[in-house]
């Protein structure tokens, strides 16, 4: 019998969100007196909430139609992204314009503009006849408008992903790896350039290098998270009984939860996290791979790369292997809009797989009905 590989895929999700809402408690309790005063918990379940129903609603939805949705998708996404630097509609937190208010509803973007990007990718490159200026030109040049507006937010965590995930669809369409390899030259000349700009950027690249030497200014974010993941041991000090979320470790709830996961559930927990993230990643080539028609296969492929792409980004910074950008953890970290996001298209992911599996399937049913009605049993 054949695995079916959507119902591994939500199952695994749904998994995840569960652990990731144990995980927010856990990191966001402690700074209120009951959990009845925690409105980022309970703020979270709604975006949850709202993710699940989309995710639910997009998995019925016939993936093909994105198809000739992605200039709509795209039209609306740069308008909202532009719209952060409206005074009014942009919301200023923290010295960065990434969110957007609608009444009592706050979102952002730049998670919506991941999504459109994978999307008008795998459009463009549906046709199969690609090169340079049919595949890599158009792609690239939509990844690095919308990188570049995301990078005056500023943002430039989102920006280098969304680079990465441009990227990885030319790859996947069939643009030349000559060609791929060619353009990561300007794309590093352009990201230093970008670095040396601001002397925060810089400060973080050397707190990177050797945080060590920073330990009360740039520093502090990276060795609080190495304090949290070397506290934990094997088996970590006990869910709720962490010390690094008593207001040692800053976003503890949203870009630093991995490290609180290594400290109350030790290195099993971080490593069982790790590996839900390598079967989501696996699943997701399997959909990829399993699906005939191009756009299918590219959006599938697309999806993958987005969410593992993030996860390793997010895991990679906390135990200081990346320098310190503003990325969260997939359906686990503090965070509304990219919550729904990728709870959204997971469910078109999980749509593909059931697309494709009900082809494979057609076949058999049809051979079946015609036995039946020949009167063969």
């Amino acid at each position: 019998m054949r695995l079916d590989w959507s119902k591994v895929l939500v199952c695994l999700v749904l998994a995840m969100v569960g652990f990731g809402v144990v995980m927010i408690l856990s990191a966001t309790q402690s700074r209120v007196e009951s959990i009845w005063e925690n409105r980022l918990f309970w703020r979270q379940l709604c975006w949850i909430g709202i993710g699940l129903a989309a995710m639910v609603a997009l998995s019925r939805i016939d993936y093909r139609r994105w198809f000739k949705l992605a200039p709509y998708i795209v039209g609306v996404s740069m308008i909202l992204l532009l719209l952060v630097f409206v005074p009014g509609a942009g919301l200023r937190l923290n010295g960065a314009a990434r969110w957007l208010k609608a009444g009592p509803v706050t979102f952002q973007p730049s998670e919506i503009a991941k999504v459109a990007l994978i999307i008008a990718s795998a459009a463009m490159l549906v046709s199969g006849e690609v090169s340079f200026k049919r595949g890599f030109l158009p792609i690239m040049g939509l990844a690095v408008v919308m990188a570049a507006v995301v990078v005056v937010e500023p943002d430039f965590g989102t920006a280098a992903l969304l680079i990465v995930v441009g990227l990885a669809m030319t790859y996947a369409g069939g643009v030349r790896l000559a060609c791929i390899f060619g353009s990561i030259v300007p794309f590093v000349a352009a990201a230093a350039a970008l670095i040396v700009s601001k002397p925060y950027r810089v400060a973080r690249i050397l707190a990177f290098l050797s945080p060590e030497d920073y330990p009360e200014t740039v520093g502090y974010h990276i060795n609080q998270s190495l304090i949290a993941l070397g506290s934990g041991g094997t088996f970590g000090v006990g869910l709720g009984a962490s010390r690094q979320n008593l207001y040692f470790l800053p976003e503890s709830s949203t870009d630093f939860i991995f490290a609180i996961i290594g400290e109350q559930l030790g290195f099993a927990g971080a490593l069982a996290v790790v590996l839900a993230y390598g079967v989501f990643i696996y699943a997701g080539l399997k959909i990829a791979s399993n699906v005939k028609d191009r756009f299918g296969r590219l959006l599938a492929y697309g999806i993958t790369v987005l969410i593992g792409g993030q996860a390793i980004m997010n895991m990679g910074v906390v135990t200081a292997c990346l320098p310190t950008k503003g990325i969260s953890l997939p359906f686990i970290s503090l965070g509304g809009t990219g919550a729904a996001c990728m709870l959204g298209i997971t469910g078109i992911l999980a749509n593909i797989a059931m697309s494709q599996r009900a082809q494979e399937e057609l076949p058999e049913v049809r051979v079946q009905g015609a036995a039946a009605g020949a009167g063969i049993s």
